[in-house]
């Protein structure tokens, strides 16, 4: 709260000063170590799923992503957004990283860049899976759908409509498409819109727009979050193989050329094994126990 209220008295232009930093009860010269434990403190507290604002997503809760019932946890949580998006600001501005990972279509939200219906996989696999597999239906209206989605909030279903009169409008193969549109639309943005709306304008407010053009929304969580300590021999010996791979293993000889390439700094970089990582998993973030401790899609 103490935070949250210097924040509120701020002017947009003043994100761009230099902040100094004092701890209640503590005497202390801001050198730029407060600096970092405050950001690292902020960002624990702020992002945390128990305080309400966000929950967990990704393919084994490692990252976070707005929470569509904030309202019912915190009754201040719009403001709490704004100033989540001008902490994030603030880090970017002043170099600073943070330790937490948003989901991926967070990152396309900040940059104004489209989502699809591979982004549903950040918060919910199963539902991506479930249209992919309608699309391939012959005729999808044996499923049975309308153009509505029905959620569970604290034990009560609630049905909302993807457009008006969706509840009588069958989804056939004509009108697929425009379905998938909809989901895509209500889950990653309507159901959340008043949350991202006031995240994205504190986050505006420090780095207008115009700024973020040089970034894709994987360089985006690389310079906020920094680089990742990527244990590939970790990763390698936890990883699960399919199909042909998984008959051989390790034993294959594309795993070998896949894993020596990984391995070798000539050919990757770090940058370029967290993109892989991002690509794989939906985020650069390596849970602290370890790949172990990264569940799978499944």
């Amino acid at each position: 709260p103490i935070s949250l209220n210097e924040f509120q008295k701020l002017q947009s232009n003043q994100f761009h000063q230099t902040f100094r930093f004092k701890f209640k009860g503590e005497e202390g010269l801001d050198a730029g170590g407060l600096a970092r434990e405050w950001f690292t403190l902020v960002a624990q507290e702020l992002f945390n799923p128990d305080f309400g604002l966000f929950q967990p997503g990704g393919v084994g809760g490692e990252v976070v992503g707005i929470n569509p019932n904030s309202g019912l946890a915190n009754e201040h949580h719009i403001q709490y957004f704004r100033m989540a998006g001008q902490f994030l600001g603030k880090a970017l501005f002043d170099h600073q990283n943070v330790p937490i990972h948003l989901i991926m279509p967070m990152y396309k939200h900040m940059l104004g860049m489209p989502v699809t219906l591979h982004d549903l996989e950040a918060i919910d696999d199963s539902l991506k899976k479930g249209l992919n597999q309608m699309k391939k239906l012959e005729d999808v209206s044996v499923v049975g759908e309308g153009f509505v989605v029905t959620e569970k909030i604290f034990g009560m279903n609630k049905q909302v409509e993807l457009i008006e009169g969706g509840n009588d409008i069958d989804v056939t193969n004509e009108n697929f498409d425009q379905y998938v549109e909809c989901m895509v639309k209500y889950y990653l943005l309507d159901r959340i819109n008043a949350q991202l709306s006031a995240l994205l304008q504190g986050f505006y407010e420090v780095i207008p727009p115009v700024l973020l053009s040089i970034f894709d929304f994987q360089e985006l969580e690389l310079v906020l979050c920094g680089l990742p300590n990527i244990d590939v021999a970790d990763w390698e010996k936890n990883t699960d193989y399919t199909g042909e791979y998984k008959r051989k293993g390790r034993s294959h000889k594309i795993i070998k050329w896949f894993w020596k390439l990984v391995q070798g700094d000539e050919e990757f970089s770090d940058e370029e094994r967290a993109r892989l990582l991002q690509f794989s998993t939906g985020t650069c973030r390596v849970p602290a126990l370890g790949f172990g401790a990264l569940q799978g899609r499944d």
